[in-house]
C-alpha cells in the first residue's frame, strides 16, 4: 500500500467521515496498490536492500572460489558424454566419493552452471535497483545542493583555511566571487544565511563557504 497522509481527528462514530474543520489541511487519500503493483514494490524493495545485495556478493564470491579451486571441465568435453565420463573417472582418485556430488551440483562447470547464472542475473538486478533507488537523491544533490552550514562545519572541517584580509567582509566577498568566477566556479548563495559569501572571524579574517565540483563546473556556496 502506498503512503497515506492521515489527519488526527476526534469524535464521530466509527466508519463515518469526520467533520472538516476550517483550518484543517486537505486530506490526501491514495488508492491501494493492486496485487501486481504490490508485487513489484516488494520486489524493488528487496533488490535495493543492502543485506540482499551483500548476500548476492557473498554468494558470487563463494561460487567464484569454487570455480577457481576445483578443476573445470572444458565445454567440448562436457558436450561429449563419453569424454565427460572419462574425465569424471579421472577425478575420482582425487575427490573420491565427493566426485558425483560435485558433479551433480555443477561444481566442475561452475561458471556455466545454473547457480552462477542465477546469482549473476540477481546481482545485476540488485545493482540496477540500487541505482534507481538512489537516483532521486543524487539528482537533488546535483541540482539543489545543500548550502546552509553552521560555524561548527568550519571548525571541524578536515580541510580549512583562515585568511586575514584588510578589506571589509563585503569587499572580500566581491574579490572572492571574482577569483572563483575566473577559476570557473559557480557561486551559490545560502538562502538561510546572509548575503555575504564569507564569515568574518575575530582576528579580521574570513571563512569562505564550502566548494565542491559539479558535472559542468565547480560550485561554491556562500554563507
Amino acid at each position: 500500500m502506498t503512503d497515506t497522509t492521515i489527519r488526527e481527528t476526534t469524535g464521530g462514530p466509527a466508519g463515518e467521515e469526520p467533520p472538516q474543520r476550517p483550518n484543517d489541511p486537505p486530506v490526501r487519500r491514495r488508492r491501494e496498490d493492486t496485487p501486481v503493483e504490490a508485487f513489484f514494490h516488494r520486489g524493488f524493495a528487496l533488490f535495493h536492500n543492502k543485506k540482499f545485495g551483500l548476500f548476492l556478493i557473498l554468494a558470487m564470491t563463494v561460487f567464484t572460489l569454487i570455480g577457481v579451486l576445483l578443476p573445470q571441465v572444458a565445454q567440448d568435453v562436457r558436450n561429449d558424454p563419453q569424454s565427460y565420463a572419462e574425465w569424471l573417472a579421472g577425478m575420482r582418485p582425487r575427490f573420491g566419493g565427493w566426485t558425483p556430488i560435485f558433479e551433480a551440483l555443477g561444481f566442475f562447470s561452475m561458471f556455466t552452471s545454473l547457480w552462477f547464472k542465477i546469482v549473476t542475473v540477481l546481482l545485476a538486478l540488485s545493482i540496477i535497483a540500487c541505482t534507481l533507488h538512489r537516483m532521486p537523491l543524487l539528482w537533488q544533490n546535483a541540482t539543489r545542493p545543500h548550502l546552509h552550514v553552521t560555524d561548527g562545519f568550519f571548525e571541524h572541517a578536515k580541510v580549512h583555511e583562515v585568511v586575514e584580509v584588510s578589506h571589509s567582509p563585503q569587499e572580500a566577498v566581491v574579490d572572492l566571487r571574482r577569483i572563483l568566477a575566473r577559476r570557473r566556479f559557480r557561486v551559490l548563495d545560502d538562502p538561510k544565511g546572509t548575503a555575504s559569501a564569507s564569515t568574518p572571524t575575530a582576528s579580521g579574517g574570513c571563512r569562505s563557504a564550502p566548494c565542491w565540483p559539479t558535472p559542468r563546473s565547480s560550485s561554491c556556496s556562500s554563507a
